[in-house]
């Protein structure tokens, strides 16, 4: 589960960001866990978070994570963290994104400006993916803000 908060400033780009992720750690209970597990964090359960270039530079960046045990153990019956934790914050930049009547790759590029290998990157794939194209008849347009 994940729950995020966040705080947009005049131009709405975020300032805080408040990202709780709970969770049964993966980790735990393995030959893995002296290595992965530090301080009682296991690192695959918030992954791509704190080091995404997107978030990196939010002043008021928080992540927080719970990780209940329970008797089920979980290991790798289910993928690691980069693949809910990207797909959650992905969504609340789209969020944010609409919250500041921004196109979504246009805000997303604004939050690269200092990082222009990623920008490109980002550039290069909404070049293949068509997203200045409109869409073909008879499907909907991506919505462009509120």
């Amino acid at each position: 589960m994940h729950r995020i908060r966040t705080g947009l400033d005049d131009h709405g780009k975020p300032i805080a960001w408040d990202h709780v992720v709970v969770g049964q750690s993966i980790i735990a209970g393995t030959p893995f866990e002296p290595m992965l597990v530090k301080h009682g964090i296991d690192g695959t359960s918030v992954e791509g978070l704190a080091d995404s270039p997107y978030l990196e530079d939010i002043g008021g960046l928080r992540i927080s994570l719970h990780s209940p045990k329970t008797p089920i153990t979980v290991l790798w019956w289910r993928s690691v963290g980069a693949t809910h934790t990207a797909s959650r914050w992905r969504a609340m930049v789209d969020e944010c994104a609409h919250a500041a009547n921004q196109d979504p790759l246009a805000y997303r590029l604004s939050m690269l400006k200092d990082k222009p290998r990623h920008a490109a990157a980002l550039q290069l794939a909404a070049d293949k993916a068509g997203w200045s194209s409109p869409p073909p008849a008879g499907r909907r347009a991506r919505p462009r803000g509120p």
